[in-house]
């Protein structure tokens, strides 16, 4: 449970770095955590991140 508990702070505090960026930060952050996106008819989303499990506990 204390590893779970790590990485929810080290989430949370990733999180709290995103929202106090600027646009121009954001949009890096952005293109380095995501692959693609698809839409679909309908305006249906499909984002594909470029980030698996194993690198995300690395980090």
């Amino acid at each position: 449970m204390g590893k779970l508990d790590f990485y929810y702070s080290q989430f949370r505090t990733w999180a709290d770095e995103f929202d106090n960026s600027t646009m121009e930060q954001k949009k890096m952050i952005a293109c380095q955590l995501i692959r693609e996106v698809k839409v679909a008819r309908g305006y249906e989303l499909e984002i594909v991140f470029d980030l698996n499990y194993e690198q995300f506990l690395s980090l």
